[in-house]
């Protein structure tokens, strides 16, 4: 088995021209997705890696050329170095073939996605343990960043199901029978990471219902508040506006109690319908 890992430019240096260079260079200039395509003799494709430190930045692209003596691997410098030191560190250029090698890449990519996933599901219950006690500072923009990265990932998990089905279906009969199974295994251990994700997404949706409604609630005590408020001093308005008719036989007018007897009346009537407010529960 041969495994060559090259960059971008030196793969452009190296190698032969052929169709399967010309859409290998195709397949990373447009790169935005992980693919499969398969030619008589060999299967070419790309895997977009989101970066999981910050999935919002630009996908790291990776192209790759399989057949049955050769694995090659084109990335950009900073990648081939990476790849460089974990193929030291786990002896991967020791499989048997290029597919089995290609097979435990793509476990290799998503070897620690089950506690990336978790790490997720933490901040989600951080969240809706906030979200309980009322502490909702930019709850609005932290949840919609959390959808978009969770989208990210669900795009990606699909990406590589498809991909992992197309080399075992074999359509090219490029594989053995037993590397074939080895796609399957992976295509499986995506899915359950694709499922995960799902899982998130739903939990992400749930907890900005769950914000909503807290807003409503907000907004309906405000609105019960201010209803109350408007109630206690109607009948303040209505005496005020009665009285101030001023109209010349009127009794009160004269009387030296009449003001202090309306001050007892309106503070009377706001201590009764805050009474009855209370007795009611409406506040």
């Amino acid at each position: 088995m041969k495994l060559e890992i090259m960059t971008t430019k030196e793969y452009r240096e190296k190698k032969e021209d052929s169709v399967q260079k010309r859409r290998l260079q195709e397949s990373m200039e447009r790169g935005k997705h992980c693919k499969a395509e398969l030619f008589s003799d060999c299967i070419v494709g790309t895997f977009a890696i989101p970066d999981k430190t910050d999935l919002f930045h630009k996908k790291q692209i990776l192209g790759y050329y399989l057949d049955q003596k050769e694995l090659l691997l084109v990335s950009d410098q900073k990648m081939k170095s990476d790849l460089r030191k974990e193929v030291e560190k786990y002896s991967l250029d020791v499989m048997d073939t290029p597919a089995q090698f290609l097979a435990g890449f793509i476990e290799y990519l998503i070897k620690e996605d089950v506690i990336y996933l978790q790490n997720f599901e933490e901040r989600l219950s951080k969240m809706e343990e906030h979200l309980i006690h009322k502490e909702m500072k930019r709850f609005d923009v932290q949840i919609l960043n959390i959808r978009k990265e969770l989208l990210i990932l669900d795009s990606y998990y699909q990406q590589m199901i498809d991909l992992c089905g197309i080399l075992e279906e074999n359509r090219n009969n490029l594989m053995t029978e037993q590397e074939c199974r080895v796609f399957g295994i992976q295509a499986a251990r995506v899915e359950r990471l694709h499922d995960s994700t799902h899982v998130l997404k739903e939990y992400s949706l749930q907890l900005r219902e769950l914000y909503q409604s807290r807003m409503d609630e907000r907004q309906n005590k405000v609105m019960q508040m201010l209803t109350v408020v408007t109630t206690i001093f109607m009948p303040l308005t209505l005496i005020a506006g009665w009285y101030g008719m001023n109209f010349t036989n009127m009794p009160e007018l004269s009387s030296k109690y009449g003001y202090p007897i309306v001050i007892a009346v309106s503070v009377g009537m706001i201590l009764l319908e805050i009474l009855w407010f209370k007795w009611k529960k409406w506040f």
